[in-house]
């Protein structure tokens, strides 16, 4: 008999209002409508994550905002936001 194994996450924290209203501000400014601001942009999941392409493929969109949660106080801030739009005209 193998014993039962329970995959536990703890979701992080959401970043600092000031940082959420950022993104806000960029995704109106750009345009983008695929965020999901009733997620956390911290738990790199759904339109806050775009996983890398296969081996040997281009990317063709990346919206990934990277948090950074190890901060002693427990907060999570964004240190990182990649943004590729393609653009056909």
């Amino acid at each position: 008999m193998e014993p039962n194994q329970v995959d536990a996450r703890v979701e992080p924290p959401y970043p600092p209002d000031y940082e959420l209203k950022a993104l806000h501000e960029i995704a109106a400014e750009l345009g983008k409508k695929d965020w999901n601001f009733s997620e956390n942009p911290c738990n790199n999941k759904s339109s806050w994550f775009t996983p890398p392409p296969a081996h040997g493929s281009q990317a063709i969109n990346n919206s990934t905002v990277t948090c950074n949660c190890s901060f002693a106080n427990g907060e999570c801030h964004i240190v990182v936001m990649y943004v590729l739009l393609v653009l056909r005209i």
